[in-house]
């Protein structure tokens, strides 16, 4: 079984590593956990609220008490959530909470937030970093260690991956920083944790997982093990 982790998702795990103040969620003991700005409510802007209405658009007035967070110059509005939201902020931008009826909290680092920007900016590094990677490689092809990484992906493509393992540590002897190999081998233990996890043979999935992590070549890979390993310890701890 491979484990496939969409592209967004692995995205959204990329800016929870850059943002380690957001990755605990934005509500925190009914108010925003980090930095933020007290608003009082207009009438209208309750009225909508108590109505159902996601979004409030701001008064000259309010946008005057938010001149020290220039990034947000030009929002108009902000998405309102209630204080009891359990929620990521690696999806959220231009947002408050309602703490009262009458006031909110903007989160000072997400006013003026261009998630859009951020997205194709991170797609854009990830491609000029593959393309560096795959020029290095085409560089090395023919080599000893390259021709191990094209055998064992023949044989992890074709459901022999026990085979494959071998040629890929073989490769990475040759060549540490062979990091096709590296990335082969972290979804290749990460889905032998997941899968022995399934079976309950906890104390292999975590023998599995550790591997996982210890192959990771950026924060998307690192993210997804400590995660699995996280949860499988916690049943084990229990079990």
């Amino acid at each position: 079984m491979k484990l496939i982790v969409p592209a967004s998702s692995a995205f959204l795990l990329v800016l929870i590593s850059n943002f380690p103040s957001w990755a605990d969620g934005l509500v925190r003991d009914g108010h925003v956990y980090g930095n933020h700005t007290d608003l009082i409510l207009t009438d209208e802007q309750k009225g909508a609220l108590k109505k159902g209405q996601a979004k409030i658009r701001l008064t000259a007035e309010q946008k005057i008490l938010l001149k020290h967070l220039p990034k947000g110059a030009n929002v108009q509005e902000v998405s309102v959530l209630p204080k009891t939201s359990h929620t990521c902020t690696c999806e959220l931008e231009n947002v408050a909470v309602q703490v009262s009826p009458s006031k909110i909290e903007i989160a000072d680092d997400l006013f003026g937030r261009d998630l859009a920007a951020e997205i194709k900016e991170e797609e854009k590094s990830r491609r000029e970093l593959e393309d560096k990677e795959l020029a290095k490689e085409h560089s090395s092809r023919g080599s000893k260690e390259f021709l191990l990484y094209e055998e064992a992906s023949r044989l992890y493509y074709g459901n022999k991956t026990q085979l494959a393992i071998p040629k890929l540590e073989q490769a990475l002897q040759i060549n540490p920083r062979l990091n096709r190999a590296k990335r082969m081998l972290n979804e290749i233990w990460n889905n032998l944790g997941v899968d022995k996890e399934q079976k309950g043979n906890l104390k292999e999935a975590v023998t599995c997982l550790e591997k996982s992590l210890g192959y990771s070549t950026d924060s998307d890979s690192v993210l997804l093990a400590r995660k699995n390993l996280a949860r499988v310890r916690k049943k084990l701890g229990k079990s």
